[in-house]
């Protein structure tokens, strides 16, 4: 992405969450296709699809973005504007132009996912914070699931980076 422009991004390969390879070997033991079951001898539900392979992230130019995806929104999947930053103490917040009403609209009328982005932040500290405990873990979780709930949103990018410091 650049100054706000949508960066579109097309996977080669399934996603790491997929325990269904590229190859088509089951790689956690679980049901084939034809509902075999896994090791323990529990089925366990097909691999889910990917949800999206074209989609693009807004930031920076808000105006230019906006308008780079009305002009393009059949191109897109899912779109991910950020909308959201990580605070220390694990609430969020939000940026100018969140759950702005030409970006939800121009989503639903193309059937795009949206799917804002949640930005941890330059700092360790923060993340850090909603990892540090099974509890925090939860919270955090609490919180990010109360959001796209309520805004009904179809998913959330977390943008966690910068988990470790040099003195680490």
């Amino acid at each position: 992405q650049t100054n706000g422009t949508m960066n579109p991004a097309t996977p080669e390969t399934p996603a790491p969450s997929d325990p269904v390879g590229g190859n088509g070997a089951i790689a956690d033991g679980g049901t084939d296709a034809g509902g075999a079951t896994g090791t323990a001898g529990t089925p366990t539900p097909p691999a889910a699809q990917l949800s999206h392979r074209r989609c693009g992230w807004m930031n920076d130019d808000i105006a230019l973005g906006k308008a780079s995806f009305a002009d393009n929104a059949d191109f897109f999947d899912a779109i991910h504007p950020y909308w959201f930053t990580l605070n220390p103490d694990g609430t969020l917040k939000v940026t100018s132009w969140v759950d702005d009403a030409e970006v939800i609209a121009t989503a639903r009328a193309h059937k795009v996912e949206l799917m804002p982005l949640v930005y941890g932040g330059n700092s360790a500290d923060s993340i850090r914070n909603v990892i540090g405990s099974p509890a925090a873990i939860a919270a955090h979780v609490n919180t990010l699931v109360q959001l796209a709930v309520s805004r009904q949103y179809d998913g959330l990018e977390m943008d966690y980076e910068h988990l470790w410091q040099a003195s680490d």
